[in-house]
């Protein structure tokens, strides 16, 4: 005699379907289960007034139940492996001596947790990461994020727990563009790239963030420059640089302070001033876009210069307190990342 289960279903977010985990039980004689097991619980059970099908429910959930603590424990072996991943960096950095971004040397091995049946892995039962918190999920440093789950996911690039926000390194993509294109980003994630204002404002009002920049120079000089907190208004607001937090003076080596300046500022392109300079366009002055005062101490988004770098001026890409208005750099990297509520407060 065969007795149909009832169909058991469990739903997976990431795929947005219903996974069947039910199956048929055959139903075994009265004379096979007092041979199996001389227990009483055994004894007990067979001889029970539960019908066939109260026990075929009360094992169903059984099964449901132990499908769902193994899904459990499997996204716990995950999370394990990013805290391992993340020592296994600290600890690679420490050893060449080297500072926060950079990804020189060989890279140390990688766990990444065993994939249970089917070649499962935790993503498959939970939505999109929201932040690079989670980036042992991220493929060639690349990473889907969803802020909420009603809204729409989108693309980030990773640098282990960090969320990229601008990546500069050549002279292959012009950054003096108009306000549309900063409004939505432009570049190649796996390259030079500015992510958008759209993208940054809905990450910063998502959770309370720091900000890392990386910055170097054509002599191979790196220096690093950070604020505690960061985050942008709406479009609706002009993009305002709404939030900077105290700046990190504890990173070494330091770049200096060359961002608290553009605090507050509304965010300009060529062709939307909306700076606090009375008489002129600060991005038409400094050929790019940025968080423009009157005008500004910083020029990250302006021209990459590949030569004459150290008299391009203050069109190029500068930072005043690390070489000065005239230099223009070679490589910079700005970051952001959540921060907990108490590390806000220091």
């Amino acid at each position: 005699m065969v007795s149909p289960l009832h169909e058991l279903f469990f739903y997976e977010p990431e795929r947005s379907c219903y996974t069947n985990i039910s199956r048929t039980v055959r139903a075994i004689p009265q004379d096979q289960y007092t041979a199996a097991s001389g227990s009483s619980d055994a004894r007990d059970f067979n001889s029970s007034s539960l019908s066939v099908s109260d026990r075929l429910d009360a094992l169903a959930t059984l099964l449901t139940s132990t499908a769902l603590n193994v899904r459990a424990v499997q996204w716990d072996v995950a999370k394990l492996a990013q805290s391992i991943n993340r020592q296994r960096r600290v600890s690679h950095r420490k050893g060449l001596g080297q500072g926060p971004g950079q990804g020189q040397g060989q890279q140390p091995p990688i766990f990444y947790g065993p994939s249970g049946p089917g070649g499962y892995q935790p993503s498959s039962f939970t939505r999109p990461p929201s932040s690079c918190q989670q980036s042992f999920l991220a493929i060639e440093g690349i990473l889907k994020v969803q802020l909420t789950p009603e809204s729409e996911s989108f693309y980030v690039a990773c640098d282990e727990d960090w969320t990229v926000i601008l990546n500069r390194s050549s002279d292959e993509l012009n950054f003096e563009r108009g306000w549309l294109d900063y409004k939505d980003g432009f570049g190649n994630l796996a390259g030079d790239f500015f992510i958008g204002l759209n993208k940054l404002h809905a990450l910063t009002s998502s959770a309370i963030h720091e900000l890392r920049i990386v910055l170097e120079d054509f002599a191979g000089n790196v220096a690093y420059a950070g604020y505690s907190t960061f985050a942008i208004g709406s479009e609706k607001e002009l993009y305002p640089l709404n939030l900077l937090g105290r700046f990190q003076s504890d990173l070494t080596p330091s770049a200096g302070d060359s961002l608290s300046y553009h605090a507050g500022a509304k965010f300009s392109t060529v062709d939307a001033d909306n700076d606090n300079c009375i008489d002129c366009s600060c991005a038409q002055k400094h050929k790019g876009a940025g968080w423009y005062n009157n005008c500004g101490t910083s020029n990250v988004l302006g021209q990459y210069f590949q030569q004459n770098y150290g008299r391009a001026g203050e069109t190029g890409i500068f930072w005043d307190t690390f070489q000065g208005k005239d230099y223009s750099l070679k490589r910079i990297r700005m970051m952001i990342r959540p921060v907990n509520e108490e590390e806000a407060r220091r």
